[in-house]
């Protein structure tokens, strides 16, 4: 007998190949019968027993050199086999381990695994390799099931004489290998990495019968499988503990989607077209116009998801819905999404149905289905005592079922209208894609609507059929993505960028979207806190989760092996690549021109363009980094060099625009020296483009590939052109924390013997950081040794380039002379010297800072100069700046039409010279202009053009400004609640650019919008507790104090939290004695006193009260010295010290008079009268109440005259003058009403009631 895999000839009695251990029979799954190796089907009960040979050619094995794959390796070893071998004879040792290997080889297969090599007792399976199915950790679970199953149907028979149990004990895991082809003796495939490690150690780890999988495993197979952690274990080669999970049993789902079911579905969203019609083909078939359709997608675009809602939405008194559903793992059994359907139509168990009641329930449907039992039992494999006739077999059997399937369908949907779904129908067998095409032409009258489900690659021809609706599900829209996103995390707020970057990442296929956003959740990259979605770190490298890798791994493994190798290339060329790179790296160009098309029409890849040559994309972005993923690190090295040096062989006339790509695919070569060279000419352009933060990233990145290169003077001199270039980019970013990170890199790096001049050139640059950070001591300091290392090296350019930055210096230190002297002494060396362009940016400085002293002709006569120069030069970068600032200088003279001008001059230039932060200045004072002007609605244009770029460019200090200003324009137009997100992003700008002053001043306008036209008074204290830590940090006093004051006063109200407010009353009292602001202190105590007073906390009130007294003596301030004494007078009564609250109130009321205060007159005069009623003496009460209520009315005080009326009825009460007390109530209740006083109605209602 010949060996299918080695055709090594063996003797016609052996069971295993003695070349290479294959199995030479193949034993059925379904009746157990033996058939000889090769055989397709089974000679006994006629089921598939294996992929024909052509099928298997279509699958490429392992690629050349081999390949990094995704795959799940099961180890299984036998516990009992040295007791087997101790106890029994070697030749039934032999045949019980042979029976084992045997079904074991068809265990794996039929799971769609392979066993690799057979080590003694121990079994080494592969699942995934040689080629890859979405669901291979479920396969390997399933197939170690039976494994065990197997094995524990054998051990009966030799456990007693062995004296033990025979059992298998598995580990399982999955993840990254790299697989090469080797010799068949140690394994058809060499597998290296930690998933075979662990995969081995958890084998080692299990006990008898027990299957154990890794974490990883167990994340993947958890809804399929009940599983249990066991103790955490330390496992030789990892530094964590290793938790394994025990395999319990199968759960009752089967399928990706049930699960989903179970976790939660978000919403269905960018499908109502594909419902819409499904239902009115409903509608036809219920009128007895038999109706197909067929729903094409790619895995997880959301077909299942679409026949649910479907599903869901019928009435299920009108109509019967039957579903079945295709297995990969059953794709060989006969009509398996047929018997599905049946089973759940007949509401059949799986396993145990009687044959009586099947019967019952088929003739119920129509008795003329009687005929047909037979063919029915015999495919739900129920014996029964309706046998097959012998004669019908082969070809006569498949039709009659067929019959059977379309008759059982057609009558049941005539007693009322059916609903067939057939889903994954990719992995049908080929008995149910028959009967589908015969249960089509058959319904064509019948109230029957079917509905299959497929992906794309399936070769489905429903021919040319009137009742054929095919839906294809395409990718949804962002906007759809996000709404899936948003439920899926439950976020109201989305970090900016996420949904597009998902949305590129996925192509808008749902279930990709579902699993990265749950796996970015697993893994704590993205959090969720009150609806808003924020991210912990940067999504550049986002990892593809398991379960996405597995389904496009598995589409790829379908292709033939040009194919393969073809998407392989492109990968490493990138999302797009031209043909013309491809044919110098694939030269069979026919082969290559058929990969190309199979590619386009299994939708992999799609050409974009055909001149001047041919370009094609990777449809899914996915795609190519799953192809790219297979390829082994050093074949990706050598592939991204070949690129490199091919690009570099057919772009020589355009290397500038492909720079960035041949930078990329040098530093992947490793080819560190071109790496460099590319890398530095790709930043200069992203700079030209004012893509800084992408100019900064290009720079440090080429710092990385120049530390690999050796040590030398040239490396160095680069490394410091590439750290001064970052630092200018963070200024420019306003990036402070960065910049002065290079800096210090610079200085360390660099001492004065070795490069005195860089040194300089170090020292200003940290000169002018400390010059904006306001350190101007620090500043002066490095800029002078910076002046004095260009005079030791006799360098004039050097030095005048010091002496402009220690103009900026004086110019921020507000010494405008000083910066004026600075500038001139620059202008006179670089006219020595002759250097017009130097001379040109001394006259333009000069300028500014002449405008900024009021001497306007001077100032424009330098900028005249500077631009005629700058002209004559062609040097429109230089130009711009000078227009600019002759526009500043016309708009600070009021001549706003020729500032207008000006500006637009350079606009225009810097438009052209692609200066986005030029741009982005110059519209800001055009804006400004708009808004002088009085156009409002114009201006808020301008700002809001600022805003968009100077955020698409990251420039902090523009975006800073523009925002601001759009907030403040927003409110002058009565939009706070517009306004107020522009304010708010302009604090978190503020925050990263270190500007605490302009952060603190854009909180207060937070604080304001919130209290004055929100209503949240929350939020308002909250953004005042923020500019109050902000002016302490910046050492501001007088701001602080304002901030305290402010959350003081809503603690007090509308918060209502006078504990608070006290505290907060504590802290600003002693900012204000440190500032010696007597003015504010006299304040403050008052305040304290009067919460303490409410909360009759009198001994307290009346110190501060005694201590405000003092200060307003001290100040000779007798209006508040007289609102003191009435306060110190009602805290004594408080006390119960009468005599000296009479004393302190008389003094007050006199006070009063001196000053004129009305007002505080009565409120003294009727504090008198509360401490005679106190006492008793009733007449001497009524006197002051009355005078007091003379003055209430003389100023129209109406609460105060109310509240007289009130005292003067509690008095004549207590006199016992009912009468008097009635009329003085009545006339105290009418003052309430008629000013709305609450709580002056309540106590008149009170002392009536009393009356």
């Amino acid at each position: 007998m010949e060996c299918p895999q080695c055709r090594h000839s063996n003797s016609d009695q052996a069971r295993f190949c003695n070349q290479c251990g294959t199995p030479l029979s193949l034993l059925c799954p379904q009746c157990h019968h033996e058939n000889p190796a090769g055989s397709r089907f089974c000679n006994q009960c006629g089921r598939l027993l294996s992929s024909p040979p052509e099928a298997r050619d279509t699958l490429q094995e392992v690629g050349p050199g081999g390949e990094r794959r995704q795959a799940t390796v099961l180890f299984s070893d036998l516990s009992g086999y040295t007791a087997l071998n101790e106890t029994l004879d070697p030749e039934e040792v032999e045949a019980i381990m042979r029976r084992i290997k045997e079904q074991a080889v068809q265990i794996v297969e039929r799971y769609g695994g392979i066993v690799n090599q057979f080590v003694g007792d121990e079994i080494l399976a592969l699942f995934g390799i040689p080629h890859a199915h979405e669901d291979d950790p479920l396969r390997a679970v399933n197939a170690a099931l039976a494994l065990h199953a197997l094995v524990r149907q054998i051990g009966p028979a030799v456990e007693a004489r062995i004296g033990q149990p025979l059992r298998m004990h598995t580990g399982i895991h999955t993840g990254l290998i790299v697989t090469t082809l080797r010799d068949e003796r140690d394994g058809r495939y060499g597998i290296t990495g930690d998933t075979v490690n662990t995969g081995a150690r958890l084998k080692a780890l299990a006990q008898a019968d027990e299957i154990l999988i890794s974490p990883a495993m167990q994340r993947l197979i958890t809804p399929y499988f009940t599983t249990e952690a066991l103790a955490a274990v330390r496992v030789k080669g990892k530094a964590q503990p290793l938790i394994p999970y025990r395999v319990v049993e199968a759960a009752p789902i089967l399928s990706r989607f049930e699960a989903a079911e179970q976790r939660g579905f978000a919403p269905c969203t960018g499908r109502d077209q594909e419902l819409a019609s499904l239902h009115y083909s409903l509608g036809k078939a219920m009128q007895g116009e038999g109706e197909f359709v067929s729903v094409v997608g790619e895995a997880g675009i959301g077909k299942s998801r679409l026949l649910y809602e479907f599903r869901h939405s019928l009435d299920q008194e009108r109509v019967t819905v039957w579903q079945g559903r295709c297995q990969s793992s059953r794709s060989d059994t006969p009509y398996f999404p047929f018997l599905d359907a049946l089973r759940q139509g007949l509401h059949l168990p799986d396993e145990g149905a009687l044959p009586e009641t099947v019967a019952t329930r088929i003739v119920a449907i129509d008795p003329s289905l009687e005929p047909f039992l037979p063919l029915y039992l015999h495919l739900l494999s129920i014996r029964s005592e309706y046998p097959l006739p012998a004669h019908m077999q082969g070809e006569e059997l498949r039709q009659a079922i067929q019959e059977a399937l379309s008759a059982i369908l057609t009558l049941s949907a005539r007693h009322r209208p059916l609903v067939l779904l057939l889903e994954d129908w990719h992995w049908s067998d080929e008995a149910s894609q028959a009967a589908l095409q015969h249960l089509i032409g058959m319904a064509s009258s019948a109230p029957l609507l079917v509905v299959v489900t497929y992906r794309p690659e399936l070769p489905a021809n429903w021919g040319h059929r009137t009742s054929h609706t095919p839906l294809i599900l395409k990718p949804l829209s962002i906007h759809h993505t996000e709404r899936i996103i948003k439920s899926l995390i439950d976020a109201s707020h989305l970090p900016e960028g996420f949904t597009a970057l998902i949305h590129e990442q996925t192509a808008g296929n749902p279930l990709f979207i579902e699993e990265i956003c749950y796996a970015l959740l697993e893994e704590g990259i993205l959090v969720v806190v009150d609806g808003e979605a924020t991210l912990t770190q940067t999504l550049e490298h986002l990892a593809l989760p398991d379960t996405v890798q597995a389904i496009i791994r598995t589409r790829l493994d379908r292709l033939p092996p040009a194919a393969q190798e073809v998407l392989r290339l492109g990968s490493v060329i990138g999302r797009v690549f031209g043909r013309r790179i491809l044919e110098r790296l694939y030269p069979d160009q026919v082969a290559l021109a058929e990969a190309l098309e199979m590619l386009q029409k299994t939708e992999m890849i799609q050409q974009i363009r055909v001149l001047p040559e041919a370009e094609y994309t990777f449809k899914h972005v996915l795609t190519q980094e799953v192809a790219y993923e297979t390829l082994l690190r050093q074949r990706r090295k050598v592939l991204h060099g070949q690129v490199g040096k091919v690009m570099e062989e057919l772009d020589q006339d355009r290397l500038e625009e492909q720079v960035y790509l041949l930078h990329y695919h040098f530093r992947l070569a490793e080819d560190w020296e071109k790496a460099v060279i590319y890398g530095r000419q790709a930043a200069e352009s992203a700079e030209r483009l004012s893509q800084f933060p992408e100019a900064v990233r290009m720079l440090a990145q080429t710092q990385t590939c120049l530390e690999q290169l050796p040590e030398d003077r040239s490396r160095q001199e680069t490394l410091l052109d590439l750290l001064l270039r970052q630092e200018r980019l963070y200024e420019t970013l306003g990036w402070r924390d960065q910049q002065q990170a290079i800096i210090d890199q610079l200085l360390a790096l660099l001492s004065p013997g070795d490069n005195p001049s860089c040194l300089a050139e170090v020292y200003v640059r940290q000169g002018e950081l400390h010059t904006l950070l306001g350190r101007f001591a620090e500043a002066e300091q490095v800029l002078s040794q910076a002046l004095a290392l260009r005079r030791a090296l006799s360098d004039q350019a050097g030095e005048a380039h010091v002496f402009r930055s220690i103009g900026f210096l004086r110019w921020h230190q507000g010494r405008y002379d000083d910066a004026l002297s600075c500038n001139e002494a620059v202008l006179a060396i670089d006219r020595e010297r002759g250097d017009l362009t130097a001379i040109a940016t001394d006259l333009t400085n000069l300028g500014v800072v002449l405008r900024k002293l009021g001497h306007y002709a001077r100032a424009l006569a330098c900028l005249e100069e500077a631009r005629q120069l700058y002209t004559s030069l062609h040097n429109l970068v230089k130009l711009a700046p000078t227009l600019y600032n002759i526009a500043n200088v016309h708009r600070d003279r009021g001549d706003l039409e020729q500032a207008l001008t000006y500006y637009r001059q350079a606009y225009d230039i810097h438009v052209h010279c692609r200066n986005l932060i030029g741009q982005a200045f110059t519209l800001t004072s055009i804006a400004h202009i708009s808004w002088e002007q009085g156009k409002v609605q114009e201006s808020l244009r301008l700002y809001q053009d600022v805003v968009q770029m100077t955020r698409d460019i990251r420039y902090g200090q523009g975006l800073l400004h523009a925002l601001r200003m759009v907030g403040e324009l927003l409110l002058v137009l009565n939009r706070p609640q517009d306004a107020l997100p522009c304010l708010l992003e302009a604090t978190t700008v503020a925050t990263e650019l270190k500007e605490q002053e302009n952060e603190a001043l854009i909180w207060s306008k937070v604080a304001t919008i919130y209290e004055e036209h929100l209503q949240n008074s929350l939020e308002a204290f909250s953004a005042w507790e923020k500019v109050c830590a902000l002016r302490r940090q910046l050492a501001n006093p007088p701001g602080e104090l304002e901030a305290l004051q402010q959350m003081i006063r809503l603690s007090r109200h509308p918060l209502n939290a006078p504990e608070q407010a006290i505290r907060y009353l504590h802290e600003a009292l002693d900012l204000a004695r440190r500032l010696g602001d007597q003015v504010q202190q006299g304040e403050l105590l008052n305040q304290l006193g009067i919460l303490e007073w409410h909360q009759a906390a009198y001994t307290e009130a009346l110190m501060h009260y005694e201590q405000a007294r003092q200060i307003y003596e001290d100040l000779g301030d007798l209006v508040h010295l007289g609102l003191i004494l009435n306060s110190l007078g009602v805290t004594l009564r408080g006390l119960r010290r009468h005599d000296e609250a009479l004393v302190c109130l008389q003094e007050a009321v006199t006070t009063h008079q001196q000053t004129g205060q009305r007002l505080l007159e009565g409120h003294g005069l009727a504090a008198i009268g509360d401490v005679y009623y106190d006492l008793g003496r009733y007449d001497e009460a009524i006197q002051h109440y009355q005078a007091s209520l003379e003055i209430r009315r003389s100023i129209d005080d109406s609460r105060g005259e109310g509240w007289m009326l009130h005292h003067l009825a509690r008095v004549y009460a207590a006199q016992g003058s009912p009468l008097s007390a009635r009329e003085y109530t009545r006339q105290a209740l009418a003052m309430a009403t008629e000013c709305g006083d609450g709580e002056l109605c309540r106590a008149c209602t009170q002392l009536q009631a009393q009356l």
